[in-house]
Order: structure tokens, then sequence, then C-alpha cells
């Protein structure tokens, strides 16, 4: 008779099932510790923000971020200085941000539903974003010639 886990009569199949249990927990904990490093990445790979804002969500307290970057080989000058200028001076209000809610929710399609609970939060981050671009098309540096992008994070509690 074999006895495993206090169990009498159990088979060689536990044996299996115990160690496919093992590799699926496994394969969990490596999946879940590479969705933390990807959702993290952007601070790992690109250091400092160039913006960091705390607000407070219907969901809880929430922090955006934001790094600015060149698409491709180089950025001029002065788009690099309207980006810059325009990060730092974006301002997010009830309504703009009310605006970003309403456009992300009629632009979300089946199966790739913003959570509600990022919704305000990613919202908050589009306003942030569109004030950037917004200026950087009034330069000169229209976003169908993006010579500037703008890379954000978003992290709740």
């Amino acid at each position: 008779m074999r006895v495993l886990a206090g169990r009498p009569n159990e088979s060689a199949a536990s044996d299996t099932t115990l160690s496919t249990v093992k590799t699926n927990s496994l394969a969990l904990t490596a999946t879940l510790i590479a969705g933390a490093i990807a959702l993290s990445g952007c601070s790992a790979l690109r250091g400092a923000p160039d913006r960091e804002d705390t607000f407070t969500t219907s969901y809880g307290e929430c922090t955006a971020q934001w790094w600015l970057g060149s698409p491709g080989d180089s950025v001029p000058e002065q788009a690099s200085d309207i980006a810059e200028a325009s990060l730092a001076e974006a301002d997010v209000t009830p309504e703009s941000n009310a605006e970003w809610q309403a456009l992300l929710v009629d632009s979300q399609s089946e199966g790739a539903e913003v959570p509600e609970d990022r919704l305000e939060g990613q919202a908050y981050i589009e306003v942030v974003r569109e004030h950037v671009r917004n200026e950087l098309d009034a330069g000169g540096y229209p976003d169908t010639e993006r010579v500037i992008e703008v890379w954000s994070d978003l992290r709740c509690s």
C-alpha cells in the first residue's frame, strides 16, 4: 500500500498530478514575474520620468509617468523644446478627463475594454499626451510625421 500526503491507496497518478500542479505553479509564478517586469518596463528602461503626477480617482490613488523620446534617429531641437514645455504645462481638468473617458469607452472593442478602475487614470494620461501632440502640431511637427513619442505608465492602488 502506498501513502502519499497522508492518504492511503493513492496511485502513481497522484505523483503525476502533484508534478503537474508544481509545474503549473512554477509557470504561473514565472508569468506573474514577467508581467510585473513588463509593467514596470518604462521606468526601468527609460530612467526617471520627464513628468510624474499623483492623483486620486474614484478607485484610489494613481501615479502617472511620462517620458519623451525619439521614435527614430534624432529629434529636432525645436521639437524637443516644444515637447518638454508642453509636457510640463499640460493641465488635466475634470472636463478634459471626462472627454477622454467618453472617447476611451466609445473606442473600445469587445474583449479589449479598459477596466472601469483604470478608465479615469488612462484618461488622465491621454489628456497630457494629447496636449503634447497638439503643441507639437501647432509648432510644425504634426503627429502624422511623429518626431517625438510620449511614453507613459500608470499605477493605481
